[in-house]
């Protein structure tokens, strides 16, 4: 058995993992639904096209992968960043 302290270490490890992991998760969803709206919804009302319930949703799936592919690449160019920011001080 692990004693405690070990522990309470390795669960705060996974805990920060899926909390960052989250945040990058729950910003690509973010992303998603606006380009969903944006696209499926919008631009066909600004068009005057009709809406087709396949087309609706065919975009729900795609819009979710964009979102969470944006989300990921985001999270990561803001951690690069921040990494060499905190290197190039002398």
């Amino acid at each position: 058995m692990l004693p405690f302290c070990q522990k309470l270490r390795i669960f705060n490890e996974h805990n920060e993992y899926f909390t960052a992991m989250k945040k990058w998760v729950r910003s690509g969803l973010v992303w998603a639904g606006i380009l969903y709206v944006i696209t499926m919804v919008l631009f066909p009302l600004f068009d005057h096209e009709n809406f087709s319930v396949e087309k609706l949703l065919m975009g729900i799936p795609l819009w979710i992968v964009v979102g969470l592919v944006i989300g990921y690449l985001f999270d990561k160019k803001g951690k690069s960043k921040s990494t060499k920011k905190k290197t190039a001080k002398p």
